[in-house]
């Protein structure tokens, strides 16, 4: 899962419809659209459409699923993409948390875009916190900081933001 922007292609799907958006250096975007056979169903054959596809690249076949134009590319490393986050914290209501959530991610190598406080009760609060672009590696480090500070109470949401700059 992640966020969208409510302009991105990916987020205009919706009821019976599925999609599958691919970036490539030379093509650019590529999106695949139409109606599919209920929800796990038709995710089960996508995926295996694109599996298929990325075996035909490795191996090199032939064939109706390759591309003979295709040449040896580079799959980049899950740590090593780059973009933005939506983190949700469960926190301590205490006057030094920011501090210790922004400290958590400079450490880490990840820059806040926004910090937000919701809920301030006497148990708890929310902290709502977008970032700049980061690396996932860096931002799986800041998660795991995070969740060994006791202020923390726990992480409830965290997801990537597709589609921003």
């Amino acid at each position: 899962p992640a966020l969208l922007p409510q302009e991105h292609p990916l987020a205009r799907v919706d009821g019976v419809y599925n999609a599958v958006l691919l970036e490539g250096r030379a093509v650019g975007t590529l999106m695949f659209y139409g109606a599919g056979a209920g929800q796990m169903p038709t995710g089960s054959a996508v995926v295996g459409d694109v599996l298929a596809a990325a075996r035909n690249l490795a191996t090199g076949a032939r064939g109706i699923n390759a591309t003979g134009f295709a040449r040896a590319g580079e799959i980049v490393p899950m740590e090593e993409v780059e973009t933005r986050y939506y983190l949700r914290l469960r926190v301590a209501p205490e006057p030094g948390i920011m501090k210790i959530v922004t400290g958590c991610c400079s450490a880490g190598g990840v820059e806040p875009a926004s910090l937000k406080v919701k809920d301030w009760g006497a148990e708890s609060a929310q902290l709502h916190i977008t970032t700049q672009r980061a690396r996932e590696g860096a931002f799986r480090r800041v998660l795991a900081s995070l969740v060994r500070e006791p202020q923390i109470f726990t992480v409830e949401v965290a997801l990537p933001i597709e589609g921003e700059g």
